[in-house]
């Protein structure tokens, strides 16, 4: 995994500039005259959940190595820059914090390092994933109409409706659909309705509260 972050860093990178999925021999989604990068996944998003998982567990492995350490945790941050996704931007800037404050002297420095790169990088190279983020998070200076998006708002709305109607069994997994369709909560403008946009949300309205609490347990423990 370690070896496979830096490739993919790499490759990501080529996806981000040239719009090309080699793999799969097509054209990227394309943001601002950059593309989100996959990766070897179908998806920017999972490609950038994926890295978001395993960069700090691969950091951690070697952090008691700080040439290692670093260069996994840039080629981290560089993947999921390129992916653009934001939460996981957002993620990695939490996740060297807890190196901060939580981590070894070494792995500390790791932290600082992905906190900076995390800040850097979209405002340098990869500046259309900094202005996306900064669109999402409404600081951009583009016209207010391009800027933010109700639509997790509206799911998340959505999904405490859904489990307000099966609080203790759920509706099932993979339900989530003609669930929605039932109680959703209308909204014109939404920019997806595949899912509540919140694991925890998700797991609740599929598995019920008890589901969803045991998922927050099982992240409590790993934290």
């Amino acid at each position: 995994v370690s070896v496979l972050l830096v490739f993919l860093a790499i490759y990501a990178v080529y996806q981000y500039f040239s719009g090309w999925d080699v793999l799969r021999g097509r054209a990227l989604d394309d943001l601002l005259t950059r593309y989100h990068a996959t990766g070897f996944q179908d998806l920017h998003l999972t490609f950038a959940g994926m890295i978001g998982l395993a960069m700090p567990v691969a950091a951690v492995l070697y952090s008691d190595k700080v040439l290692k350490s670093s260069v996994l945790v840039l080629s981290g941050a560089v993947s999921v820059t390129t992916a653009m996704a934001r939460t996981i931007m957002l993620g990695l800037i939490g996740c060297g914090a807890l190196f901060l404050f939580l981590g070894s002297r070494k792995l500390r420095i790791a932290g600082l390092l992905l906190i900076a790169a995390m800040i850097i990088l979209p405002n340098g190279i990869f500046n259309a994933s900094g202005e996306r983020l900064k669109r999402g998070l409404k600081i951009s200076e583009a016209p207010v109409e391009q800027q933010g998006d109700p639509t997790r708002i509206y799911l998340w709305k959505s999904a405490l409706n859904i489990i307000s109607h099966y609080p203790w069994l759920g509706v099932g997994e993979g339900n989530w659909l003609p669930a929605f369709e039932c109680y959703g909560v209308a909204y014109d403008n939404y920019s997806t309705t595949a899912g509540a946009h919140n694991d925890f949300l998700n797991s609740m309205v599929e598995n019920g509260i008890p589901g969803g609490a045991i998922l927050i347990a099982l992240w409590i423990a790993i934290v």
